[in-house]
């Protein structure tokens, strides 16, 4: 029989550095008998081109089907799988995936098992590190709570109880540093899988969340409608340069307390997976913005080649911190 594994996020849990390195190993993998397969990756490193073909799911539609008969002729000579992709936890995309692995109950296809691993963390450190990102890579300009709002309007347990039906065995890992196998998220995921790492892992995080003046830059830009689709891989290499365009944004103690009240749920759904999670204080993070440090910050971001066509526009070259600071203010961020 062969043994699936779908590792499917959460979101903003480590699943870019995972993805990165079995890309990274597909044929030290694949030598050993385990396939990471092209299909479905496209010219991306994990499967989100499966993902999305689930979304788009219609009985009538042949894409899903193409694609599936593409995965099972690549995956065929192997018994072991991986599969990898933070889209999977859709839950539009639920009958999709039906569609593509089978039912649960003798109805798979290619007489397959398969095993979820999915990484939870305590809420507003997912929902801070999603709406940074979703900043970064879009042109978002809707307050942080307005965002959880949107974003989180589906409890999690909807997410959890289906993946616990779907698959024969589903497994809940807590993203949180201090609990995870050898303190990483690469070596946790290869232990719960039974394998041993292959390669060498790479300590830095492959993804991290903007912050500061970063995060703030960023909503000025998208205040203006000027993000590009560019700009995310600028600020990703800016978050990297520095340490304080990167981490948790600050919130008071009281702003957090009161956001976890509104979503206890979340957080209690993550305790029943995983155990008692420990609710850390937002108050030492990056200042949004940092007054002083926004001018020379500005300067600097505005100094790189790609963003200096943008002091042209007094909007964004003239824009002081008080500026940020109501933005900040409107984001539910202390400055």
């Amino acid at each position: 029989m062969k043994d699936i594994t779908l590792h499917i996020g959460l979101p903003k849990t480590g699943t870019t550095s995972v993805q990165r390195h079995l890309l990274a190993n597909r044929s030290t993998l694949a030598a050993q008998g385990i396939c990471y397969p092209v299909a479905g990756c496209g010219r991306r490193i994990a499967h989100h081109d499966i993902a999305d073909a689930c979304k788009r799911f219609k009985p009538l539609w042949g894409g899903l089907r193409a694609l599936r008969n593409e995965f099972d002729a690549e995956i065929a000579p192997f018994d072991r799988v991986i599969v990898s992709s933070e889209g999977f936890q859709s839950v539009r995309g639920y009958p999709g995936v039906i569609a593509f692995f089978g039912a649960p109950g003798g109805s798979r296809r290619g007489a397959c098992r398969i095993r979820t691993i999915c990484y939870v963390r305590e809420f507003l450190e997912t929902a801070s590190s999603d709406y940074a990102q979703q900043v970064q890579s879009s042109g978002l300009d809707l307050s942080f709570e307005d965002y959880c709002a949107r974003r989180y309007r589906r409890p999690l347990w909807l997410i959890s109880n289906f993946w616990r039906w779907f698959s024969d065995e589903a497994t809940f890992g807590h993203f949180d540093r201090s609990r995870l196998f050898k303190q990483d998220i690469v070596e946790d995921f290869f232990q719960r899988i039974g394998l041993a790492v292959p390669g060498t892992v790479e300590r830095s995080d492959a993804n991290p969340s903007i912050s500061g003046n970063l995060l703030g830059f960023k909503l000025l830009l998208n205040r203006h409608g000027l993000h590009g689709a560019r700009i995310y891989w600028i600020l990703k290499d800016l978050a990297l340069s520095d340490p304080a365009y990167r981490g948790r944004f600050r919130l008071t103690d009281t702003d957090a307390a009161r956001i976890r009240q509104r979503f206890a749920s979340y957080n209690k759904t993550v305790a029943g997976l995983v155990g008692e999670i420990p609710y850390r204080s937002f108050e030492g993070g990056q200042p949004l913005p940092n007054y002083e440090t926004w001018q020379a910050d500005l300067e600097r971001f505005l100094a790189h080649p790609e963003l200096a066509p943008l002091k042209d526009r007094p909007e964004i070259h003239r824009a002081t911190a008080e500026e940020v600071a109501a933005i900040a203010r409107r984001h539910g961020a202390e400055p």
